[in-house]
């Protein structure tokens, strides 16, 4: 009985899993039915779109006037009645008794459809063309109006990113622009020295002197320079003077455009010079600001930091001011001034074969003074996503920017020495308890703080640390030493949370 009752048993638990087995097989046969369903009604789908593509683009052929024009070319002609001889002589074609006739062979005349095709075919190819010439006319007139006008010196990389590590509230200069102020604080220099002297100041001369005190280049293209940003710098003029150092006899002369009023004269020429400069790089800053981010208006007063995306070193540089030049009696005469000094001297054929020549310099001087300008990059498009949702995205990351140019430094500063502060804390305390004394010397406690870690501009930490803890940290000043001392029973947390409270109320004040 045992043995009939553990076989029936068996018998249920096979059945049972080959039941399950089958059931399973069942759902993955359906899965699968289902699947290709699903596949088929996709490609389905896909057919109705381009049958309904392919109907739009029918429906708007239809509208066009070249296709109006050739309609009724297209429209199916009514067979006229026919008459009762051709009536039986296709029945007795029907009934076999006469042999049809063949049909002519295609290709022989253009149908009407095949020569709509081929006009709809050259309207096609036109407007091909008339879109490319109009891309290659926007290309050119965007490279026309480039605003680089020459290529930007190349300087070296820790000059050229010195911008970067600029405190913040201030407005860096790029490196080229930085050198020209160095190169005009110096020469105002040596002016005033040669002109307090009563001596006359030749450029030779000012170029040696500034060069040694800004080892930079200073020359008559950094003056020219100078005139471009604030054109009553200085007055140059070319006269002829005897020195003993040299045998040329005309000379550049630099002097004040204006005399000098007081001691403040340089120092007053030396910001206005420096405003000039901002001034300047504030002009390509709002270019940027209106291509990245139109309608925000930041006015100049409020600008505290320029734009993060806003590369310094791409700005190009000062074009040069017209001044006088040196004659040089070593420079070779061109055609045309060879024409203007024999001009009714010589035979007819001469003159023409010189203005021939005059002609072609004068060409080739203006091909060598055209600058190619640069291809406007392409704008990446970002697909799948709204316009909308874009719009929204750049305007309140405009918001973000404009809130951080405009913001002072002071901000940034107080947050930094708040979030410093309760490390700090901590710190005093480890070290007034390690050392077992009541008081220490200030410039002890500093240098053990510094052996712990490094602190940016402690004093100022210190000094806010008594602002805000003054029960806690307690500075003392003993016969002409500073001393400080903490109050060992105060639970240092309650300190720290209210330094952390502090920097939260700051960091909300500048998200709003």
């Amino acid at each position: 009985m045992a043995s009939t009752a553990s076989k029936k048993q068996q018998q249920t638990l096979t059945e049972f899993f080959a039941a399950k087995k089958s059931s399973r097989l069942t759902a993955t046969k359906q899965a699968s039915q289902a699947l290709e369903k699903l596949k088929s009604l996709q490609t389905d789908l896909r057919e109705i779109k381009a049958k309904k593509a392919n109907l739009k683009q029918d429906q708007s052929e239809k509208k066009s006037p070249s296709y109006e024009r050739y309609a009724s070319l297209l429209e199916p002609k009514l067979d006229p009645p026919l008459e009762p001889r051709v009536v039986e002589t296709l029945d007795n074609i029907l009934s076999g008794k006469i042999a049809p006739v063949s049909p002519k062979q295609p290709g022989k005349g253009k149908s009407a459809l095949a020569r709509l095709e081929a006009k709809r075919a050259a309207l096609r190819s036109f407007k091909e063309k008339l879109s490319r010439i109009e891309s290659e006319q926007q290309k050119l007139k965007e490279i026309r109006e480039a605003k680089e006008l020459k290529e930007v010196p190349e300087v070296p990389a820790h000059e050229k990113y010195r911008y970067l590590t600029a405190p913040s509230g201030t407005l860096p200069l790029p490196a080229h622009y930085e050198k020209l102020f160095n190169g005009f604080t110096a020469s105002d220099t040596v002016v005033s020295m040669f002109h307090n002297r009563k001596e006359l100041c030749r450029l030779e001369k000012l170029s040696q002197a500034v060069r040694k005190m800004t080892r930079n280049n200073f020359g008559l293209p950094e003056v020219s320079k100078i005139l471009t940003v604030k054109p009553d710098a200085y007055k140059i003029t070319v006269e002829q003077h005897r020195f003993l150092d040299t045998t040329a006899k005309m000379h550049h002369i630099v002097d004040f455009a204006e005399a000098p009023e007081g001691p403040k004269f340089l120092m007053q020429r030396k910001s206005e010079f420096k405003e000039k400069l901002i001034l300047n790089v504030a002009r390509y800053h709002q270019q940027f600001i209106d291509k990245h981010m139109p309608g925000s208006e930041i006015p100049m007063e409020a600008l505290k930091r320029w734009h993060p995306k806003f590369r310094l070193d791409e700005i190009p540089d000062i074009t040069e001011a017209e001044v006088p030049k040196l004659p040089d009696s070593s420079e070779t005469p061109k055609a045309k001034d060879i024409l203007e000094r024999v001009r009714g001297k010589f035979s007819v054929r001469i003159e023409k074969a010189l203005e021939s020549l005059a002609e072609k310099q004068r060409k080739t001087d203006g091909n060598n003074n055209e600058s190619p300008g640069q291809e406007s990059s392409d704008e990446r498009a970002v697909h799948g996503v709204s316009k909308s949702l874009l719009e929204r995205i750049k305007r309140r990351e405009a918001l973000k920017m404009a809130e951080r140019m405009v913001m002072g430094g002071e901000s940034g500063k107080d947050r930094r020495q708040l979030q410093a502060l309760p490390n700090l804390i901590r710190t005093i305390r480890q070290i007034f308890i390690s050392s077992q004394k009541a008081a220490l010397l200030y410039t002890d406690l500093v240098a053990k703080i510094n052996d712990c870690g490094s602190y940016d501009d402690l004093d100022c930490l210190m000094t806010r640390l008594s602002e805000i803890a003054p029960e806690w940290y307690k500075p003392l000043k003993v016969r002409n030493s500073q001393y400080v001392k903490i109050d060992k029973e105060r639970d240092i947390n309650i300190i720290c949370a209210r330094v952390e409270n502090l920097a939260k109320d700051v960091n909300s004040a500048k998200s709003l």
